[in-house]
């Protein structure tokens, strides 16, 4: 009896932890919604971060836009909420990310939920009440157990002599043999999934850096030109935004697949906007600014 409610008590406290668990691992790096926000897109997203700059719209109102900074790069992002916060605090900010109306790239968060980086989010308290009423329906059953009274063996003797004889029926089935169920063998698990390394070239045919030829060796190759944000293909090109393009390997599939971060000068892949992720088989040519790159899988 003791055993099953021990068993019992484990299984509420696993449910209770499960929620938070997957609560936590939510958190979004500010970074990885910048270099590739079409993945989040009309999605919730939670980043934790210090607020930077606050600014009121309309004027005098606690309505407008903040932005938030945290450790993942020197880039910020913009929040839009109804009750500005003060500059300089830590938050941790839950909300839907959107792209803004007149720069369709550049993504901002619509708050819907903030708390203070120091206090406990709404998960934590909800686990932490849930682990005290767990607690105290333990206690409440162990105390029970101990002052349960217990039979003594005069009144166990007295029990087993007042009960009636069994008698041995004969079974109705005699005669019929039993059904044996044979168990059948595991499937075997299938094979070990091979990674793959990404191996591609991309050649300059048109620009001021015609004739380069740059490596793909990575599974995100950021492009464009010298700025704050550290790209692996670095253009030369005026025209070419700071942060241009992401380069894409699938290290599963071993596909490649390329998509537009500039507003100014979007990144075309056979003369249409890359404004979602297009798949690059070999051959492709690409469009930044006034640089042409032609794709080559190697």
């Amino acid at each position: 009896m003791k055993k099953s409610i021990l068993h019992a008590g484990m299984a509420l406290l696993f449910m209770a932890l499960v929620p938070n668990i997957s609560a936590q691992a939510k958190e979004d790096l500010i970074n990885d919604i910048l270099i590739n926000p079409a993945r989040y897109w009309n999605m919730q997203v939670i980043v934790v971060g210090e607020v930077q700059n606050v600014t009121a719209d309309p004027e005098g109102t606690t309505r407008g836009t903040y932005t938030l900074l945290d450790d993942s790069c020197p880039n910020t992002i913009t929040i839009r909420t109804k009750d500005l916060p003060p500059v300089g605090r830590a938050f941790r900010v839950t909300g839907t990310l959107l792209p803004v109306a007149d720069r369709a790239n550049v993504p901002i968060i619509r708050e819907s939920e903030r708390t203070d980086a120091s206090e406990f989010s709404a998960s934590t308290r909800n686990l932490l009440l849930g682990l005290g009423a767990v607690l105290v329906i333990l206690i409440v059953i162990f105390v029970f157990l101990l002052l349960k009274p217990k039979k003594t063996v005069s009144q166990s003797r007295s029990e087993a002599g007042s009960k009636p004889e069994a008698r041995q029926e004969k079974p109705k089935n005699e005669g019929i043999l039993p059904t044996v169920a044979v168990p059948m063998p595991a499937p075997q698990s299938g094979e070990t999934q091979l990674l793959l390394n990404p191996n591609a070239e991309l050649l300059v045919e048109q620009g001021n850096d015609k004739d380069l030829v740059f490596t793909i060796n990575k599974n995100v190759s950021l492009i464009g030109r010298s700025g704050t944000r550290l790209n692996d293909i670095v253009l030369t090109d005026n025209t070419v935004s700071k942060e241009q393009a992401a380069l894409h390997f699938d290290p599963i599939s071993g596909r490649y697949s390329i998509v537009n971060e500039s507003a100014k000068n979007p990144t075309k892949v056979n003369g249409v906007i890359a404004s979602q992720p297009v798949f690059l088989k070999g051959g492709e040519l690409i469009e930044m600014g006034k640089t042409t790159l032609r794709f080559k899988p190697l």
